[in-house]
C-alpha cells in the first residue's frame, strides 16, 4: 500500500474526528446555553452568561478550523484558548472530595490530552493535504501567468 496515500487518509481522518468532537461540544453547548450557563455559574465562574457562549463559539470556530484546514494555526489557538481557560476552573478536582474529585481528575486529565493533541497538530506542513487553505493555495498558483510568478 502506498504510505502517503495512507498518511494523507489518516490525516484527513484525524482531522475530521478530532476537530469535529470541538465542533459538535460547541454547537451542543450553544444548543443548550441556559443550562451550560447554569452549571458554570454553580462552579463559580464569573460572568458566565458571556464567557460560555464566548468558550462555545471558540469550540465552535476551532473545530470548523481543524475540520476544513482553514488556517489551522488560528483553530489550534481558539482550542487551546478554550481548554486552558475551562479546563482549571470547570475541573477543579483538587478541590473536591470522594468520586467527585475521581471524576473531574478524568476530565482534567483528558482536556489535557486534548490539548496536547491540539499542540501536535502544528507540526503538520502547512497547508494541510486535503484542506482549504490547499485549495486557495492551488488555485493562487494555478492563476498567476508566467511572468507573473517569474516577478515573484
Amino acid at each position: 500500500m502506498d504510505t502517503r496515500l495512507l498518511t494523507l487518509g489518516g490525516l484527513l481522518a484525524g482531522r475530521l474526528l478530532f476537530g469535529g468532537m470541538f465542533l459538535w461540544s460547541g454547537i451542543s453547548n450553544l444548543a443548550e446555553i441556559d443550562g451550560r450557563i447554569g452549571y458554570a455559574a454553580s462552579k463559580g465562574l464569573p460572568a458566565a452568561a458571556f464567557l460560555v457562549p464566548a468558550a462555545s463559539l471558540l469550540l465552535v470556530a476551532g473545530g470548523i478550523s481543524l475540520v476544513t484546514g482553514f488556517r489551522p494555526i488560528l483553530g489550534v489557538a481558539a482550542i487551546a484558548a478554550f481548554l486552558v481557560g475551562v479546563t482549571p476552573l470547570m475541573h477543579n478536582f483538587w478541590a473536591l472530595k470522594g468520586f467527585e474529585q475521581i471524576i473531574e481528575m478524568h476530565s482534567f486529565e483528558g482536556n489535557v490530552g486534548l490539548l496536547g493533541g491540539a499542540i501536535a497538530l502544528l507540526a503538520i506542513p502547512r497547508p494541510w493535504p486535503v484542506s482549504a487553505d490547499g485549495l486557495v493555495q492551488y488555485i493562487a498558483q494555478s492563476t498567476r501567468t508566467p511572468a507573473t510568478a517569474e516577478a515573484i
